[in-house]
């Protein structure tokens, strides 16, 4: 094999709440992201644990993978952000809580937001064409938005750890430094 697997689990806490249906263990969301033909003949797990649940799962997992697999260093060409867009009479409204799911039409897309690709669009009832279109659309900004959050986050956390590593190492130079003047 000339390139990683992904594999992800998703475990749902028993007292958690109540999937409403399976997905998928062949889940192929990342697949097209990260740079798999770095690691040959390895896997890349991706386990998540649902405690509780209110709505927005799949959204909420698809969103912390992208920064888990970012923090652990995988590289990765696009972000994945995902969210749910319902529609209520005609007008949009994005992540959604449970009751909102059981009551809205509403799909759930995961989008690469600097090429617009999507590898994740989930739609359990009718919607007109128009009105889906919308949907989609403003699901497409509104994943940009969450994207330059993410960046945003992954990019503090990174100036954090470079502070961190050169005080650390700054400290063994004063370390050395006063063990030669003794």
């Amino acid at each position: 094999m000339d390139r990683a697997g992904i594999h992800v689990e998703v475990a749902v806490a028993p007292w958690g709440g109540i999937e409403r249906r399976q997905r998928a263990r062949n889940d192929r969301t990342f697949e097209s992201v990260v740079h798999t033909h770095i690691f040959p003949r390895s896997q890349i797990d991706i386990v998540v644990h649902v405690l509780q649940q209110d709505g927005g799962v799949l959204p909420t997992a698809i969103n912390t993978c992208t920064l888990a697999l970012m923090d652990a260093g995988i590289p990765m060409a696009d972000y994945v952000t995902a969210l749910t867009c319902g529609l209520y009479g005609s007008t949009p409204l994005l992540d959604l809580n449970l009751t909102e799911q059981s009551d809205l039409p509403f799909v759930t897309l995961a989008v690469q937001p600097r090429s617009g690709n999507v590898p994740l669009m989930l739609l359990d009832t009718r919607i007109h064409i128009e009105r889906f279109s919308t949907m989609v659309g403003i699901s497409v900004e509104a994943s940009k938005v969450i994207r330059d959050e993410m960046d945003a986050a992954m990019r503090h956390r990174t100036e954090k750890l470079a502070h961190a590593m050169r005080g650390a190492r700054q400290e063994l130079l004063d370390e050395e430094a006063m063990a030669q003047d003794a």
